[in-house]
């Protein structure tokens, strides 16, 4: 398994080359509890149209936009909370 440590950016950066694969993630919530996500971006079923655009999208924002594959919903994760990542034979830890 490849152990790598994260950086905000370079997690950002793995997560959007996934291409749309099932990675699963640990990180803070806002109210201390620790959660653990099987997620994936790029899902477009569940999606209803918005107007504005989402916070997620802006450059220097810490949160990512993901779909929960448990809960069937999206939710949006603080990227400068999160304590590993893994996806196959790739492993990021803080």
């Amino acid at each position: 398994m490849k152990y790598s440590f994260i950086e905000r950016s370079k997690l950002a950066n793995f997560v959007r080359t996934l291409g749309g694969k099932m990675f699963s993630l640990e990180f803070t919530k806002k109210n201390g509890e620790r959660r653990t996500m099987t997620a994936r971006i790029g899902v477009e079923r569940h999606r209803r149209t918005k107007t504005a655009v989402s916070p997620a999208h802006k450059f220097d924002n810490p949160y990512m936009l993901v779909f929960d594959m448990h809960k069937k919903g999206y939710r949006m994760v603080n990227l400068n909370t999160v304590d590993w990542v893994k996806c196959g034979e790739v492993y990021f830890v803080k």
